[in-house]
C-alpha cells in the first residue's frame, strides 16, 4: 500500500487545533468561580502535562488513524446484472473480484508516511475469479473497497468500484474516545501532577468529553447496498490497424512558417518544415495543416479560458496562473490530400471515446473545419 501524505497532513491539523482548545480550557478552568489565579504549582503542571502530550502527538494520530481504519471495514452487498448493448442477458461471463481490507499501520510504516517508501501493512488484499451467468449476488464482509472487474470473449472490459465511507459522527468519536484515552493515561502515569490539577482537569476538560459523546452514536459496521446494478457489456467489432502520423504537432507562428504532416511520406519522417504555409505552392500535394485567426496586429488571435472544474479548495492551493489557459480564438485545420477529409464527431461524454466511433463514415467528409476556442478548450 502507498500512503498518502495529505491524509497525516489532515490529522496533524485536526490535533493542532485540539491543543489550542486545551490550552485555552486549561487557562479558563485555572480561574475559579471568584476569579482565583492559577497557583505556581497549577501552572508547572499544565508544561509539563502539554510537554508530554507534544511527545505523544504522533503516537495519538497513529492510533486515531489506525482505529478508523478499522472501522471503515464493512460489508457490501451488491446484485448485479450483466447484458449486451441491447439488453440481452450475458451468462458465462468471468468476474475478478478484488477487495481489500484496512488493517492497523505499524509504527514503521507510519514514520514513512509523505516518502516514496511503500509500505508492508495497512491493507491486505484478496483477489479471486468468478464465472457468473446473467443476475448474481455477492455478499463481502469486512472490507473497505470491493472492484469488480468483468470479462466476457468478444466484448470490451468493464469494472466498477466501491469505497465505504465513515461517517462524520463516528469519525469525531473515535478521536475524542482516543484523546480521552490519551489525556487518562498521561495524568495516571504522570506521578508529579498535583492532584488538585488532575481533579480540575478531569472535571473541566474531560467531563465535558464524555457528554459529548453520549451525544454520539456508536460506531457500527458501514455497509454498501446495491440491488439494481446493471453492468453493459459492448461488443468488440474487427480491429482495423490504421497508420498513425503522430509523430509530432502541428505548428504555426505569425510569420507563416510551420509544421505540415506530408501523408506521401513515412509516417515516421512526414512531418515537414513549410517556410510560408499560407502560400499554396509550398505546400505538398497530399497534407494536413492548420492556420489560426490572426487579430489586427497580425498576432494569433487568443482567448482566455479558466478551468470552471476546480473546487473552490484546489483554488486556493493552485496558483492563479495555472487555473487558466491561453488557447487560440479559432483555428482551420485543412486537408488537401485527394479523397481525405475530416468529419467533426461528437463524444457521448458518458462513454469512453474509443469505443464511439466503430465504423468510419462513408460520407461527409470536409476538406476544411473549423476549431473553435471551446473545443480546443474541451
Amino acid at each position: 500500500m502507498r500512503t498518502n501524505f495529505t491524509k497525516k497532513e489532515e490529522y496533524k491539523r485536526r490535533f493542532v487545533l485540539i491543543w489550542s482548545l486545551l490550552v485555552f480550557y486549561v487557562f479558563t478552568f485555572s480561574v475559579s468561580a471568584q476569579n482565583e489565579p492559577m497557583q505556581g504549582t497549577l501552572e508547572q503542571d499544565h508544561k509539563r502535562f502539554i510537554e508530554e502530550g507534544e511527545n505523544r502527538t504522533a503516537k495519538v494520530i497513529m492510533e486515531t488513524m489506525n482505529r478508523e481504519a478499522l472501522a471503515s471495514n464493512g460489508r457490501f452487498l451488491l446484485k448485479v446484472t450483466v447484458v449486451d448493448e441491447s439488453g440481452q442477458m450475458l451468462d458465462g461471463v468471468s468476474v475478478h473480484l478484488r477487495k481489500v481490507t484496512a488493517l492497523p499501520m505499524s509504527e514503521k510504516d507510519f514514520k514513512k508516511m509523505g516518502s516514496m517508501e511503500n509500505t508492508t501493512s495497512g491493507q491486505k488484499t484478496i483477489e479471486e475469479t468468478r464465472i457468473v451467468n446473467s443476475t448474481f449476488q455477492f455478499d463481502i464482509r469486512e472490507s473497505c473497497y470491493v472492484k469488480l472487474t468483468f470479462n466476457l470473449n468478444g466484448y470490451y472490459r468493464e469494472k466498477i468500484e466501491f469505497r465505504t465511507k465513515l461517517p462524520p459522527e463516528h469519525k469525531e468519536r473515535i478521536g475524542l474516545e482516543v484523546e480521552i484515552e490519551d489525556y487518562e493515561d498521561r495524568l495516571n502515569s504522570m506521578k508529579d501532577l498535583s492532584q488538585e490539577y488532575k481533579d480540575r482537569f478531569r472535571e473541566d476538560i474531560i467531563k465535558p468529553m464524555k457528554e459529548r459523546l453520549k451525544d454520539l452514536p456508536a460506531v457500527s459496521e458501514p455497509e454498501v447496498t446495491e440491488n439494481n446494478l446493471h453492468v453493459i457489456l459492448e461488443r468488440q467489432g474487427k480491429i482495423t490497424h490504421l497508420i498513425e502520423y503522430n509523430r509530432g504537432p502541428l505548428e504555426y507562428t505569425t510569420s507563416g512558417k510551420g509544421i505540415v504532416i506530408n501523408f506521401d511520406k513515412h509516417p515516421a519522417s512526414s512531418l515537414r518544415v513549410i517556410e510560408n504555409i499560407d502560400n499554396p505552392k509550398q505546400l505538398p500535394e497530399n497534407c494536413v495543416y492548420m492556420i489560426p485567426e490572426k487579430d489586427r496586429d497580425g498576432n494569433i488571435a487568443v482567448v482566455t479560458k479558466f478551468n470552471e472544474k476546480l473546487t473552490e479548495a484546489q483554488k486556493k492551493n493552485i496558483p492563479e496562473r495555472w487555473q487558466k489557459y491561453v488557447i487560440p480564438k479559432r483555428v482551420r485545420l485543412v486537408m488537401n490530400a485527394g479523397g481525405g477529409g475530416f468529419i467533426k464527431y461528437t463524444l457521448d461524454p458518458n462513454k469512453k471515446p474509443t469505443r464511439q466511433m466503430k465504423e468510419a463514415p462513408e460520407t461527409g467528409y470536409e476538406k476544411e473545419i473549423v476549431i473553435e476556442s471551446d473545443d480546443i478548450y474541451e
